[in-house]
C-alpha cells in the first residue's frame, strides 16, 4: 500500500483503478511547477508518465479544485469548469477505494514556447458517458 500512497498522494483504501471513457484533459497551472515537470519529463525520457487526479476540497483558491499529481506532487489542475464537474466523480472514486489515473506527457520547452505544458487523459468515473463541454478540449 505504500507506493500507491506516494502515487495518490495520500492515504487510499485500495489499489483499484477507476475504469471509464478515456477523456482528453485540459491542465493548467503548470507555470508554477516548471521545476518539477523538467524533472519528470527527464525520467520519462519524453515519453508518458502516470498522473492521478486528487480532489483538493479544502484548496483555498478553488473549493472544486482537482490537483494533476505524478508520485503524489502536483503538475497542475484541472480548469475550474472542468474541475467543478470532475470533483464530485472523483471524490467518489475514492471515496469507493479507486484511484483515478491516467496518463500525460510533455511538450513545449523550445525557444518559441519556454514553458512547459502537460496534457494528458484519464478515464471518466463518473457515472453515465463523460460530460460534453468545451472544457474537455485544450
Amino acid at each position: 500500500m505504500g507506493w500507491m500512497r506516494k502515487l495518490a498522494g495520500g492515504p487510499l483504501r485500495a489499489q483499484q483503478r477507476a475504469e471509464g471513457p478515456m477523456v482528453d484533459l485540459s491542465i493548467v497551472g503548470e507555470a508554477a511547477y516548471q521545476d518539477y515537470i523538467r524533472l519528470v519529463n527527464r525520467r520519462a525520457h519524453g515519453g508518458e508518465f502516470e498522473i492521478v487526479l486528487r480532489p483538493e476540497p479544502n484548496n483555498q483558491y478553488d473549493a472544486n479544485a482537482v490537483a494533476v499529481l505524478v508520485d503524489g506532487k502536483p503538475v497542475g489542475y484541472l480548469p475550474r469548469a472542468m474541475a467543478r464537474v470532475w470533483q464530485p466523480a472523483v471524490r467518489a472514486s475514492e471515496a469507493a477505494g479507486y484511484v483515478v489515473a491516467g496518463t500525460a506527457c510533455v511538450a513545449g520547452g523550445t525557444e518559441d514556447a519556454p514553458n512547459l505544458g502537460v496534457f494528458g487523459s484519464a478515464p471518466w468515473p463518473g457515472d453515465g458517458p463523460p460530460p460534453k463541454g468545451r472544457f474537455n478540449s485544450r
